[in-house]
């Protein structure tokens, strides 16, 4: 593997670290089969002096043998990627397209950049690759970073919706959603709806004000949104527990090491932890905090689930620990759309902040 390291600053100018945006690069398998590791990814970032972090797509569900993320800024119009200069100083390089080229020829390998441009090694010109509807849904909080999102066929995950009032509402909505059947249980006053593989989205318009909570899992990322009320009044929450992403160096200074641990932090829409709920019991918010460390993966779901009142068995069935009954409920996309029960309140259907204990 062979980089020529860019070496000469764009007109001599220097970033100021608020100006630094992210580039999502997914490299994907060989020509002749085999799979780039993350380190081969690395080595090749730092050949080529840019700032840059990588992992192992199969951490967040994906079978893409490695993701990344680079730093670039725009001069102009003009998109380039960062190296470090003097004192840990942000210097740009060259354009975003040149970088992806060199990289996908560096580690023989395609590269796709930011979802839809695929950059094959040896081509003249890049390609643009047609996305799948699921991933244009920007607005969903994700479990992984929003960039990441991927084609159904392509997400190794598990996910779990729960809610106290129109369960049969809520399995239909996602059936139909998804376009493919699901299926459902009652537990502890909670309906407990299985999402298929590889979809960990609630529905965009959910079928009623009533709250729902999604427990879902991608790869070693587990994380949890609630989602409901109007559109004057809405309920949301998310948090999330994500394995981090390894820097190309580790000895930086200045701006430049912010710019790299940033890059290594998982990127959700609304943060590791977010409410806009009024009554959200904040005393709680130091927990919801510990449990986004990593180290905390194995028990996230369970203590989540404990704050929020939710039946214990659903962090289980979540882990994959416990499955649905054989005789649960299937709901297909074709059936008939079951009419919602009259609101309740989110307060008193959703009992945020209370422990089962």
């Amino acid at each position: 593997m062979t980089a020529e390291h860019f070496d000469t600053p764009h007109n001599g100018a220097h970033v100021d670290p608020g100006a630094v945006e992210t580039m999502p690069l997914e490299v994907l398998v060989r020509p002749d089969g085999s799979a780039p590791a993350v380190d081969d990814v690395l080595g090749a970032l730092m050949e080529l002096g840019v700032l840059g972090s990588a992992i192992e797509g199969s951490l967040f569900g994906l079978r893409t043998p490695v993701i990344a993320r680079v730093a670039l800024t725009v001069v102009g119009d003009d998109p380039l990627v960062l190296a470090p200069g003097d004192s840990g100083s942000l210097v740009p390089t060259v354009f975003s397209g040149e970088f992806c080229e060199r990289l996908a020829n560096a580690l023989n390998a395609p590269v796709v950049a930011d979802e839809y441009v695929l950059y094959t090694p040896g081509a003249s010109e890049p390609e643009f690759i047609e996305l799948d509807p699921r991933r244009q849904s920007i607005d969903q909080p994700a479990g992984f970073p929003n960039e990441w999102r991927v084609s159904p066929a392509h997400l190794d995950s598990r996910a779990l919706a729960l809610t106290q009032t129109n369960g049969d509402v809520l399995a239909h909505a996602i059936a139909v959603d998804t376009g493919g059947s699901v299926r459902s249980t009652s537990i502890e006053g909670w309906t407990v709806v299985e999402l298929p593989t590889g979809v960990t989205e609630l529905p965009l318009a959910l079928p009623s004000a009533e709250p729902v909570v999604l427990l879902a899992r991608a790869g070693e990322a587990r994380y949890v949104h609630v989602a409901g009320g109007t559109a004057k009044k809405p309920l949301s929450m998310t948090v999330a527990n994500l394995p981090r992403l390894t820097p190309t160096s580790r000895e930086m200074e200045g701006a430049a090491a912010t710019i790299v641990e940033n890059l290594c932090a998982p990127t959700l829409v609304a943060g590791s932890l977010s409410t806009n709920h009024p009554q959200f019991p904040h005393q709680l918010a130091e927990h919801y905090a510990r449990l986004a460390a990593p180290a905390e993966a194995g028990q996230f779901f369970a203590e989540v689930s404990g704050l929020l009142g939710l039946p214990e068995q659903a962090a289980e069935i979540a882990e994959g620990a416990l499955h649905l009954p054989t005789d649960a409920d299937t709901n297909h996309p074709t059936d008939p759309a079951p009419e919602a029960a009259t609101k309740r309140g989110i307060l008193r259907a959703l009992r945020l902040g209370r422990s089962r204990k």
